[in-house]
């Protein structure tokens, strides 16, 4: 998912992430990650920028269920001009831990499938946590499996590192069942049991998110082109047989038992 209106004119979009870690930047965190997140938090402490005074003061922390618009959120954060660490790059993933150590709260806004690692491994942190998103298991597994199979070059899923697999199978099922790829909310959440942002209410949730992170109301739709129908049901199981649907749900029994029993909890009420 990614965003499907430009930035407003002039606009400056620091911190932001290129896909290759080839672009020398110094403020871009995939080639520079040192200097980027000194220059972040020093922005940050000294309130050089107006934007960054308001920040929240526990530390966020995203777990990014597959295919469920973590992409998307991070590039929303992107056009606020914040830094989003991702821990799934070993690289991020000593970095926050060094923050962390250090004594760093505000402005540490971390986006990973591995979330429930990173906070396992800072029991003593409070984080504000959200899971993003909750949407059908089976949805989210074609989802990944079609956006993988079917990416163009120059897309980044044509070199993601589950495409041989993909293209090795010739439905979502056969590729969920071969691979251990179902359950993908539970792979994430582990244990843990954030606030989730759910696809039935994401523009709502994430203003809401985004409100109490930043101190600024925000509409997801008008402010950054957010799709509602993105994440509609249907959209990634259309052609889908009854009996692959069936076998879809067996494979994510797991998914499915953890949606009937957990209760969405009220999102925390965070600390400023």
């Amino acid at each position: 998912m990614s965003l499907s209106r430009p930035l407003p004119a002039g606009a400056r979009r620091a911190y932001t992430r290129c896909l290759e870690g080839t672009c020398a930047e110094s403020d871009c965190p995939q080639c520079q990650p040192e200097q980027a997140l000194e220059r972040f938090f020093a922005e940050v402490h000294e309130g050089r920028r107006e934007h960054l005074r308001d920040l929240i003061a526990q530390p966020l922390l995203l777990y990014h269920v597959p295919r469920s618009g973590g992409t998307f959120l991070a590039e929303v954060f992107e056009q606020l001009e914040l830094l989003v660490l991702r821990p799934d790059y070993p690289r991020d993933a000593e970095l926050l831990d060094e923050l962390l150590r250090r004594g760093e709260r505000r402005g540490v806004l971390a986006l990973a499938h591995s979330a429930a690692a990173v906070k396992a491994r800072n029991p003593d942190v409070d984080f504000l946590e959200y899971g993003a998103c909750w949407r059908d298991p089976a949805e989210i597994c074609a989802s990944e499996y079609h956006g993988i199979r079917n990416a163009k070059p120059g897309h980044h899923l044509f070199t993601h590192h589950l495409r041989a697999q993909c293209l090795a199978c010739d439905s979502v099922a056969d590729w969920v069942e071969r691979y251990g790829r179902g359950n993908p909310v539970s792979a994430v959440l582990g244990d843990d049991r954030p606030p989730m942002l759910r696809a039935s209410s994401y523009a709502a949730d994430v203003g809401a998110m985004l409100e109490l992170v930043t101190g600024e109301h925000f509409d997801l739709v008008a402010d950054f082109g957010f799709d509602p129908d993105s994440l509609r049901p249907g959209r990634w199981v259309v052609g889908a047989d009854r009996r692959e649907l069936v076998r879809l749900r067996e494979l994510n029994r797991r998914d499915h038992e953890l949606c009937a029993t957990w209760l969405q909890r009220p999102a925390p009420a965070g600390a400023r």
